[in-house]
């Protein structure tokens, strides 16, 4: 991977993780924290999958080897 995928990987991610918490801040006055956390749950697993999709991966282990990691 190159240098600059890197650091634009790495700002993605910091960008992601410090928004999620201007989120919780600011729905956890409105929203039940067990909703909350079955929303955030929601998202990731669809976010996951979307991924695995696009890059036509697998959507469960071929073998014992790679269950166990």
């Amino acid at each position: 991977m190159s240098r600059h995928r890197t650091l634009v990987l790495f700002v993605a991610a910091a960008a992601l993780f410090g928004t999620s918490f201007v989120g919780i801040k600011a729905a956890i006055g409105s929203v039940p924290p067990v909703l909350f956390a079955a929303f955030r749950v929601d998202v990731a697993a669809v976010v996951l999958l979307t991924l695995v999709a696009v890059r036509g991966g697998y959507w469960l282990p071929r073998t014992r080897a790679d269950a166990l990691g």
